[in-house]
């Protein structure tokens, strides 16, 4: 009788196992590119050197880990964009789930940067033109 009620939760544990594994949903695939609208696109001042923009990236809407980097909670990702007027960009993307403080703390460190020329809430990159 033990060993029966033994196999019995064995078996249990083993469905209830599958059932969870089974049960995972694949990441939603988040569309990315410069015809999408991004929560925040970043110009820089147009003398900004290229180590300068490396460094924002990695501080800003990154952080660094040991053997890498590692993007800030709420940020869904960064992308670079094309110039505009000669302001090399960026767009850091927000998961739909970031919270407003997850945000407004990415927002303030882009505000902070003494390289930063302008920076732009919830537009399409490719859609920018001027930033005058």
């Amino acid at each position: 009788m033990r060993h029966r009620i033994s196999t019995i939760g064995l078996v249990g544990l083993a469905i209830a196992t599958v059932a969870v594994t089974c049960n995972r949903h694949e990441p939603e695939m988040v569309a990315v590119g410069p015809d999408v609208q991004y929560g925040l696109v970043v110009y820089f001042k147009s003398d900004a050197t290229h180590d300068q923009i490396e460094t924002f990236w990695d501080e800003v809407p990154m952080y660094p880990t040991n053997g890498g980097h590692w993007t800030r909670p709420g940020v869904s990702g960064v992308l670079r964009v094309a110039a505009v007027q000669g302001h090399e960009g960026i767009a850091i993307g927000f998961f739909p789930n970031a919270t407003q403080a997850e945000r407004d703390d990415i927002k303030s460190r882009v505000r902070a940067s003494p390289i930063v020329y302008k920076a732009l809430d919830n537009v399409v990159p490719m859609n920018v033109k001027k930033l005058d």
